[in-house]
C-alpha cells in the first residue's frame, strides 16, 4: 500500500513554522516523513506543533474572496509553496519546472531540474533550508536550489 501523500500546503507551512518539529537528521528526511504522514508525536494532523493550528493563521470571514485566475502555461500545477520571505512558488505536473508566481498568478521566472528537464508524475512542491523538493508519484524526492529564469539547475535524487 501506498503512503498517503500530505497536501503541499501543509508541509510548507510545517517546515516554516518549525523546520525540526518532525523528528528528522537532515531537510530531505524532514519533508519525506511529512509527505507520507510519519510525524513524531506533538504534532498535529495539519504537520505543525500540535499546540498551533494551521487554520487559526486564516481570518475566513473577511469578503471579498480574491480569486487569481493563472496563466493556460499552469493549467496543470500539482503544489504551491510558499518561501520564507512571501514568494509563491508552484510546479509542473509533468516536468521538473518550478514557476515563481507574483500575487496577480504571473510567472516572475521559471527553472527547471537538469539538463534535460526530469520528467515524472510531481504531486508536490517544499522549501526548507532555502532548497526546493519535489516529490513524485512514486515517492522520488528531488532536491535542488533555486534557480534563475530559464536557468536549469543540477538536483539531487
Amino acid at each position: 500500500m501506498a503512503p498517503s501523500i500530505r497536501p503541499v500546503h501543509d508541509v510548507t507551512q510545517a517546515l516554516l513554522a518549525s523546520p525540526n518539529a518532525t523528528g528528522a537528521d537532515d531537510p530531505q528526511s524532514a519533508i519525506r516523513n511529512l509527505l507520507t504522514h510519519r510525524v513524531p508525536p506533538g504534532i498535529d494532523e495539519a504537520g505543525l506543533p500540535a499546540e498551533e493550528s494551521a487554520l487559526g493563521r486564516y481570518d475566513m470571514s473577511r469578503d471579498p474572496q480574491r480569486r487569481v485566475l493563472l496563466p493556460g502555461k499552469l493549467a496543470e500545477i500539482s503544489g504551491l509553496a510558499i518561501s520564507q520571505d512571501g514568494r509563491m512558488f508552484a510546479h509542473d505536473d509533468e516536468r521538473a519546472v518550478i514557476f515563481e508566481l507574483n500575487a496577480s498568478g504571473e510567472i516572475v521566472k521559471s527553472f527547471e531540474l537538469g539538463d534535460r528537464t526530469v520528467r515524472g508524475d510531481f504531486e508536490g512542491l517544499a522549501m526548507a533550508g532555502g532548497r526546493f523538493y519535489m516529490i513524485t508519484s512514486d515517492g522520488i524526492i528531488y532536491e535542488a536550489d533555486e534557480g534563475d529564469n530559464g536557468e536549469r539547475v543540477a538536483f539531487e535524487r
